[in-house]
């Protein structure tokens, strides 16, 4: 169960993605439905390390193995979303591939979902709608902790 509350009508979640360059592309998800890329990774569970859900995660989702390296940043982020004020609390990590992959292919999401991950030509990054968007600061400058206020 991820670690998600709804109190008065408010939601905080506790999320964990992970940065994986290979070849000066970066590793990207995004659903069908929607406009904007992430990082993959996804909630973090009652009890388990943010560091291990982004592994899991991975492993879920698209069915690859991957290494944490290192701790890269804290996003702390305060917005709305179809009504529901959020406070979204966000690890990222930097990390690798435990096996080579060609980063020209598009891998499809291994539980059905209609998302699909990609790599991205990080010198391009500008170019694409990532959220949060202060994920690009964090993917450029390392920046160790932010704090994302859209709302009050």
């Amino acid at each position: 169960m991820d670690l998600r509350w709804i109190v008065d009508g408010m939601k905080l979640n506790v999320r964990a993605g992970i940065m994986i360059i290979k070849d000066n592309k970066i590793l990207l998800h995004k659903n069908d439905n929607k406009e904007n890329y992430c990082l993959p990774g996804g909630g973090v569970h009652f009890l388990e390390s943010s560091e291990a859900a982004v592994i899991r995660e991975i492993k879920e989702e698209t069915n690859l193995d991957i290494k944490v390296d290192e701790f890269v940043s804290t996003i702390e982020s305060f917005f709305e979303k179809d009504g529901i004020k959020f406070h979204e609390i966000y690890f990222i990590y930097k990390g690798s591939l435990k096996e080579d992959i060609d980063t020209n292919i598009i891998i499809n999401n291994c539980e059905g979902k209609p998302i699909k991950y990609g790599f991205v030509d990080i010198d391009k990054i500008d170019d694409y709608y990532i959220l949060p968007v202060i994920i690009k600061d964090v993917i450029k400058n390392r920046t160790n902790h932010i704090i994302n206020r859209e709302i009050k």
